[in-house]
This record gives C-alpha cells, structure tokens and sequence, in this order.
C-alpha cells in the first residue's frame, strides 16, 4: 500500500509539477514532495529575481517528505503552487525548527498577494500567527490557485516539514503532539523532582547530576518544539540562535553524571582522561557559538556529542564486566540516547530520512533514558545498602573484637598491678625496715619507711587509671629503684636522665608499663654480679617519637638463663616482662599506636656479655 502511495506521488510530482490541491478541509497536504527551490549562498536574490522567467526556470525539484538541504548558511527560495477545493481558509505550516529568517509571499497570476517576514529573529507576540510552528494564512480562494515563495535560511541549517491545509486540520494534530509531548515533559519533571526529593535525603552529588542533565536535556526540548520561546523568553529572539550552547550543557552535565555514577576516576581511569578532555572541547564549542560561529559550532557539537555517547557506552560496558551491577541498566539506557542522537545527527547529514521519528528521536531516546537511569540509581542505592548492611556487621564484630580485646587489657593491667604489687615484694620490704629496726639504725629504717609509703601511694593512686603522664611512671620507677638498691645496701647505682626540653607531665603513657623492665634489670642482670652494677634510665625524643631506655651492666640475657640464680619474685618478674610486651601489642591494636621494644645484648671488647640495653619506643600522644 505504501508502494502504492508513493508511486502516485511520484506521478503527481512527474505531471502537476509544483502543485498541490487541497480537497478536504480535514486532509493535511504535505508541500515538500512536489515543492521547488534555488539555492542563494548569499542572500542576495530577490522575489522579482526568482520570478524572472530565466531564474524560473532554474528551480530544482525537492522530491523529499521534508525540505531538508543540511547544514549550511545559505538561503533558500521555495516554490510550490496550492489550490483550494474547500470552503475553508487554507494556511501554510513550517514545523518542528526554529528557522531565523522566512519570507512568505502569495502570488496570484502574475500579482503579488499578502506577504510576511518572519523567523526566531521576530518576538513571539509579532508572529502572524501565535503557535509554536510558524503559520502563515492564504488568501487564495475555493477552486482558486495561488502561488507561494519561501526564502527561508537557518543559522544551523535549513530542514522543515512543510504542509498546507486548513486550521482545523491542523489543530488535530498539535492535539496530538501536545498530547504526547506533555507525556514526555511530564515524565521528565516528574524524573527532576523525584531525584531531587533523593538528592536532598542523601545528598548523593550523582543525583544533583542527573537532575540538572535531565532538567537540560528537557529544556532542550523544550527548546527545539518552540515551548522555551513561547513561555520562557517571548520578548528575547535573539536567545534563540543560541540554542546549541543549551545542547553543549547538556553534554557537560552528562559527562558529571557518568563519571560520578561509574566512578570512572577509579573504576576507568583512561576513560576518565576522555571524559575530562570532551568537558573542555564543550566549553570551547560554547565559546565558538557565543561568537556567533554558529555553524561551525553546531557542526563541532554533533560530532562531539556522538563521540560522547559512544565513548560513555564504552566505560560502561568495561565497568560492567568489572562487576558492577548497576552499570548494566546504565549502559542499556545510554545504548538508547547512542541510538536516538545518532539517528538526530545522521538525519541533519541526509543519511537517513527526515520523518517524525527520526525529528523526535531526542524525545524518545531521552525519555526512555531518563527512566532507565532513575532505575540505575535505585538500583545502586540496593548496593549501597547491602554494602552497608555489610560494613555494619563487619562494625558491629570489629566493635565486638575491640570489647574483647579492652576487657583482656584491663584483665592485663591488673595482673600488671598485681605484678608490682606482688606480695613477696612487699613482705621482703617490710622485712627490712624490721631488720633495720632491730639493729636500732633509726635513720635508715625512716628513710626507707618514707620512700616504701610514697611507692605504695604512687601506686595505689595509679590504680584506676589507664594512662598516666610520663612524669608520674618515671617517679615509680624512680621509688621503686631506690627501695631495692637500699635492701641491698647500695649493690647498685642507678640514675634517671630525662631530656630538660622534653615536658614529660604531658606525654601520655599506659600505666605501669617501664617498671617491669628496670625490675627485669635488677633480679636477672645486676644482682647476680659479683662487682657492683649500675642501672641507668634515659628519656629523650626524636621527631615525634618518645625512647626510653633501660641500660644495665648486668651479666646479660644468655647467662642469666643458664645460672641457678632463681627466685619466685624474679621468676614472677619475667612473667611481668611479657605480659607488658603483650599489654604494648593490645595498645597498639586498639589506639593504632607504635609502641616497640628493643633489647640489645651488649658484649664488651672480647665478646663476652656486659649487659643488656632495653629500648621502648612510642609516639607521643
């Protein structure tokens, strides 16, 4: 049937050239198929020109569904001659592109009719008719012929369905358009809203993206039906040869979408690189434009937009494979834009047909977009939630690791306790102060009563606290160093030396934790001895790092294993050794601290062990 019709078309385009007869007052003629033109590159043509019988006579047949001569700045004179069968006033429509300059002329015979000037340069409240598609009125009357010339040109290229019939057959189908657009512009607000609603309760910047490409890629639209000149800037004509610079906006707010969505900086770093470069060819296309180059920037956008979509097609695609899932509807709702764009594009190149799909392809292809992206996003917040849900429980059981791990230290910290205070210490100390007593030394018993009461109210002030200052754990080690040297009547000497810049009241440590080295020092290097020893404790920093040391001239770690100098505090004191190692390692665990320890077995000239040197280091805090 369609064959059929066509080649009647072509019969009536062979024998009634340039003419067009309009029957019914409900029949929409189309006047491109049997419509004639010349070309003007530079406008300089005039209707007495074009009407000249030697110019007549060079017009061409445009012999399409739609006049459509591609991207080019040049002027264009259309003839096609329509009669009139009804009782109706006929119009002609130029359709679905804002063209800049049109100049209608109606000619009977050899007069000239009525005559308009008209285009997007022309406020919206001057057209002839107020309608988003240009309409221009004939005076020819019933079972009458008229001729008319278009002079038409657009700054991005000259491509229009033309049609004739009357006012009613026309409001018909705008019915049906505005039916289908206001369903399209519907579903994109609704889009732009809902994602809004989400962006505000999650603050996602990926949904702030797709709300302003969405918002744009309407608007543009909006602005290619004629809607944005009708409602949004009626009075300012001259906004609309700018029209690309909304199409290149739309380009950028896709490029901060995707790469936000895909996370394309980790996830494609290559193709973030492109994405990154492309975002800069769109603001050097909207400087070309707002210098009034506006085919050379059109021309540059379409082949960027292009490249674009298939660019983001591609990423999405290897981040799919990757693994990540809402990729997949992402990817299937660009293939759709790639397929609509292309389609819009190839049709301005004369690829593929100028028709009501190929004009609305946009629409379509941003639509259905929309939708699939909106899906992508919920569908990404159910990973986030299942990531979350699963960050929660490896939380809750780190929580439950940590809760543990604190109960085990604060069960170390009293064997700590009880470690300094254990009771073969405090029993031997009282055992001297009796001896000391008996022996009637006054002095001595006195002196080593008071220090014994300041090492028991050090500690017992300790008790309750998890850390202490630097100043507070030297002063025990200090009390607790000095009572033993003096049981044992002066067998070793010690010293403390602590840095004069360093202010050791503000550094934090974890209690009682150098105490069972410098005890470790006395039971297993220096009391062993036959000469006297020396135990020397030292505190300085290097950059931001504490180092205490404990220095003896004992006689080392390998022969104190191997003596039977045994006893049940030093025995219990090595224990103590290790469970500070140990309380040092849980500290670090639970406050990311790097608390070490170091021992050095020192050897003199001839290898044989003089002592031993330990090292705790830890970051001050």
């Amino acid at each position: 049937m369609r064959l059929l019709y066509f080649m009647i078309l072509v019969l009536i385009s062979a024998f009634a050239k340039g003419q067009v007869m309009i029957s019914h007052p409900d029949k929409i003629e189309n006047l491109a198929y049997t419509a004639e033109y010349i070309e003007d590159p530079q406008g300089e043509l005039t209707l007495q020109d074009v009407t000249q019988t030697n110019n007549s006579t060079k017009f061409k047949p445009v012999g399409k569904q739609v006049i459509s001569f591609g991207l080019t700045y040049s002027f264009f004179w259309i003839r096609s001659t329509i009669t009139n069968k009804t009782n109706e006033r006929l119009f002609v429509k130029i359709s679905n592109n804002p063209i800049t300059d049109i100049l209608f002329v109606e000619t009977t015979g050899a007069s000239k009719g009525i005559q308009y000037h008209s285009g997007s340069w022309l406020p919206f409240n001057k057209r002839v008719v107020r309608d988003i598609d240009y309409l221009f009125p004939l005076e020819v009357a019933k079972n009458s012929s008229s001729t008319i010339y278009l002079r038409v040109m657009h700054y991005r290229g000259t491509q229009f369905p033309l049609h004739a019939g009357t006012l009613k057959a026309f409001y018909v189908v705008d019915v049906e358009r505005s039916f289908l657009d206001g369903i399209y512009y519907g579903l994109m607000l609704l889009m732009v809203l809902y994602n809004l609603f989400i962006y505000f309760s999650l603050r996602d910047t990926s949904y702030l993206y797709y709300v302003i490409y969405v918002f744009l890629i309407a608007f543009l639209n909006a602005t290619m039906d004629g809607y944005s000149f009708k409602y949004v800037w009626p009075s300012l004509p001259a906004i609309n040869q700018y029209e690309d610079i909304i199409a290149a906006l739309v380009g950028m707010a896709g490029i901060l979408f995707a790469t936000g969505f895909l996370n394309t900086k980790e996830n494609a770093p290559v193709f973030h690189k492109i994405f990154i470069g492309l975002l800069m060819t769109y603001v050097v296309i909207i400087c070309i434009i707002a210098s009034n180059n506006f085919l050379i920037g059109s021309i540059i956008l379409e082949m960027v937009s292009l490249l674009l979509v298939a660019f983001i097609f591609t990423a999405a695609y290897t981040i799919m494979v990757k693994g990540f899932r809402p990729a997949k509807y992402f990817l299937i709702a660009w293939s759709l834009l790639l397929v609509s764009v292309a389609v819009f594009i190839l049709k301005d190149f004369h690829l593929i047909p100028y028709n009501s799909l190929t004009i609305n392809s946009l629409q379509i292809g941003s639509g259905a977009e929309a939708i699939l992206l909106s899906i992508a996003l919920a569908d990404r917040i159910n990973v986030y939630r299942k990531e979350k849900s699963k960050a929660q429980k490896e939380l809750i059981q780190s929580l439950q690791e940590k809760t543990n791990m604190q109960h085990e230290m604060l069960e170390l910290e009293a064997k700590a306790l009880r470690s300094q205070m254990n009771p073969h210490f405090i029993f031997n100390c009282m055992n001297s102060i009796k001896a000391l007593i008996q022996q009637k030394d006054e002095d001595n018993a006195v002196n080593y009563l008071t220090t014994f009461s300041k090492l028991l109210r050090t500690i017992l002030q300790n008790l309750d606290k998890r850390e202490i200052s630097l100043y507070d754990e030297l002063d025990t080690c200090r009390l607790y160093t000095q009572m033993e040297s003096m049981r044992f009547d002066n067998k070793f000497s010690f010293s403390f030396v602590v840095d004069p810049d360093l202010d050791i009241k503000s550094i934090k440590v974890p209690a009682l934790i150098l105490q069972p080295f410098i005890e470790n020092a006395i039971w297993h290097g220096v009391m062993p001895l036959e000469t006297d020893g020396f135990i020397n404790v030292s505190v300085v920093k290097m950059d931001d790092t504490i180092i205490c040391t404990i220095d003896d001239n004992g006689i080392g770690r390998e022969l104190s294993k191997g003596r039977e100098f045994r006893s049940q505090s030093s025995t219990h004191q090595s224990k103590g050794v290790k469970l500070t190692q140990y309380r040092l390692d849980l500290d670090n665990a639970l406050h990311h601290r790097s608390a070490t320890v170091n021992t050095i077995d020192k050897k003199d000239e001839n290898g044989n062990p003089s002592g031993t040197t330990v090292i705790v280091s830890f970051k001050e805090y």
